[in-house]
């Protein structure tokens, strides 16, 4: 596994009600990488609400950019030509990660229990680039987290690292027995757990751990909330919701 040192600073908190908490680090070589996962504070942030997704970048400061996702391992790479000044909150690629060198432009991914996962470069000559990936347990099974650190390093990336947003926790996952042996196979052991109530669970947190630890992307510490016990996240699982939130990634200068 691949280690950074990296200065964690913490900006920009809720000044009202829709504006999400926003995270980071410094990088070694100037700049800055930023972060932030939505809740149910932020409302919906689907591809049914595009001018929700436009207003929150205004209020972040930089234009939110997504990917139509179809739980696989397509990965959407963003050069400058292809920003828009305004986001693009619906977008005609089916994929379900990004990856840009660009300053000032935001990378989202939708989620609803699925688990958001943002990286970012650190290298002192790489320039620095970011990825956001959407990660479901069969875009997992795919390979989407090493897809997406192997776009970012065939732009030059090294000493990757990520941050995992809130998902839904192995209390609340009850999962098929013949997926969930496919998957400790790919994964190991540690995806397997069980619910509150006894019953066969996937551990989707440790599957993004296993993923970036075969990708060699050193993954911070610190569980993220459960989305579908909690009651600050929207949740498809357990309340069957159809609205989403966000994960989005930005690297400043």
């Amino acid at each position: 596994m691949i280690s950074s040192t990296v200065t964690t600073t913490s900006t920009f908190p809720p000044s009202s009600a829709d504006r999400p908490f926003v995270d980071g680090v410094d990088l070694s070589n100037g700049g800055a990488v930023r972060w932030c996962f939505t809740g149910r504070t932020q409302g919906d942030l689907s591809e049914a609400a595009p001018q929700a997704v436009t207003r929150l970048g205004e209020t972040l400061g930089v234009p939110i950019h997504t990917v139509h996702q179809v739980h696989g391992d397509q990965v959407v790479v963003l050069g400058a030509d292809d920003v828009d000044p305004s986001g693009r909150a619906v977008s005609p690629h089916h994929a379900d990660a990004l990856v840009t060198s660009v300053c000032d432009v935001g990378l989202g991914v939708r989620t609803a229990d699925c688990a958001p996962v943002v990286l970012w470069s650190d290298g002192a000559t790489d320039g620095g680039v970011i990825g956001a990936a959407h990660g479901g347990w069969s875009g997992l099974e795919a390979g989407i987290v090493e897809a997406t650190a192997e776009s970012m390093r065939s732009m030059g990336a090294t000493h990757l690292s990520a941050v995992l947003g809130p998902c839904i926790g192995p209390e609340c996952y009850e999962f098929a027995d013949a997926d969930l042996d496919r998957l400790v196979g790919r994964f190991g052991p540690t995806v397997r757990s069980v619910t509150d109530s006894g019953a066969a669970a996937l551990d989707l947190r440790a599957a993004v751990a296993a993923a970036c630890q075969r990708a060699e992307v050193q993954l911070r510490p610190g569980p993220p909330a459960c989305t579908a016990c909690g009651g600050s996240h929207y949740s498809h699982r357990a309340r069957g919701e159809r609205m989403r939130q966000l994960g989005i990634v930005w690297r400043t200068r």
